[in-house]
């Protein structure tokens, strides 16, 4: 794991955890940080990681503070550590009994009431505020697809949760499931992929497209345009992320016999 400025890395080596400086080619460690998964913090003053035998249920994560070299323990029922905000000021922490943000300045954790994710299924505006994640239980009443996962947006400030893979009907979810959600920074647009044949009209088909809500104006958009203007329906599309304004989209696609391409 690097950090935004790319002058610290940090890594796991037979069970301890290591940082890194490229620049004076320092390297950094702790004898209680042990464990797995490293992960650092953009601003690099931060390293998350599992302390313990980790499972999607529960976990205990480490959290090294480089400034103070200090080890501290999150316990939390949550097992997914999912990373940090853009600030370093909140962890998430997502999983199938819960989902979990962990205050980095004053150490507390706040748990989404009643909310649990499909594990690795989620992801946190700049301010952790708003959690996109991933569920197959309907924690909106405008979810009438129940058995298939679909995409919410959870806001920590109001403790409500609303559906984002909504049909263009506007009264219902996606006729099929939806995943891999992608947030900007202030939670106002999320993008996922789904093969859902109703989120926006015109597809017939069933293969995997991208699409980006906006929140605020309630309208979905297809992201993937084919050459004609038209809907793609050429390949799957897989693995989709946005820059955190809201702007610039990356995904891949995989067409049969052509492999995939970004």
């Amino acid at each position: 794991s690097i950090s935004a400025a790319g002058n610290r890395v940090a890594f796991d080596r037979n069970t301890q955890i290591y940082a890194w400086d490229p620049g004076s080619g320092v390297f950094g460690s702790n004898i209680s940080a042990s464990g797995s998964r490293a992960i650092i913090s953009p601003n690099g003053n931060l390293v998350a990681f599992f302390k313990a035998a980790a499972s999607v249920q529960s976990a205990q994560i480490g959290l090294w503070r480089l400034t103070n070299n200090a080890v501290s323990t999150i316990t939390t029922s949550a097992g997914g550590l999912r990373g940090f905000s853009p600030d370093g000021g909140w962890i998430l922490i997502d999983g199938p009994s819960s989902i979990v943000l962990y205050n980095t300045t004053n150490s507390t954790l706040y748990t989404f009431p009643g909310l649990s994710s499909t594990p690795g299924q989620s992801q946190m505006s700049a301010d952790g505020r708003f959690v996109a994640f991933v569920s197959t239980s309907p924690y909106d009443a405008a979810d009438t697809n129940n058995s298939a996962p679909d995409v919410y947006l959870a806001d920590r400030t109001t403790g409500q949760s609303r559906l984002v893979s909504v049909n263009f009907t506007g009264i219902g979810s996606g006729d099929g499931p939806s995943q891999n959600p992608f947030i900007s920074a202030d939670g106002r647009y999320v993008g996922f992929r789904s093969t859902a044949s109703n989120i926006v009209p015109g597809i017939t088909n069933r293969v995997p497209q991208v699409y980006l809500r906006d929140i605020n104006a309630g309208l979905t958009i297809l992201l993937m345009i084919g050459p004609s203007g038209g809907f793609s329906g050429e390949g799957s599309l897989f693995r989709p992320a946005m820059c955190l304004v809201g702007k610039t989209f990356v995904f891949l696609s995989g067409r049969e016999g052509r492999g995939r391409s970004v």
